[in-house]
């Protein structure tokens, strides 16, 4: 099992082709098709904020040609998915 903790995300690489990406705060995202490139940004955020909250990073996804991405929202029914070139 591939299964890596990297800045507050549960990552799964290589599911059939794709990648997982599982928070902490009932967020998952899905991706598939080609190979994408996932990069973990930093926000800033207010110096207090920081230090009570810890540091915040989110997900940059950089989608190719025939891959596609869903985030799902799994405490409620939020589904977006994002495209690039593929028809689904």
């Amino acid at each position: 099992m591939n299964l890596k903790y990297k800045n507050g995300f549960y990552v799964r690489e290589d599911i059939y082709g794709g990648t997982v990406l599982v928070s902490q705060n009932n967020l998952a995202v899905v991706c598939f098709g080609e190979k994408v490139d996932i990069e973990f940004e930093k926000l800033n955020q207010n110096k207090i904020i920081e230090y009570v909250m810890g540091n915040c990073f989110v997900p940059k996804i950089t989608l190719v040609p025939s891959s596609a991405c869903a985030f799902i929202q799994y405490d409620g029914a939020v589904l977006t998915i994002v495209s690039n070139n593929l028809e689904i």
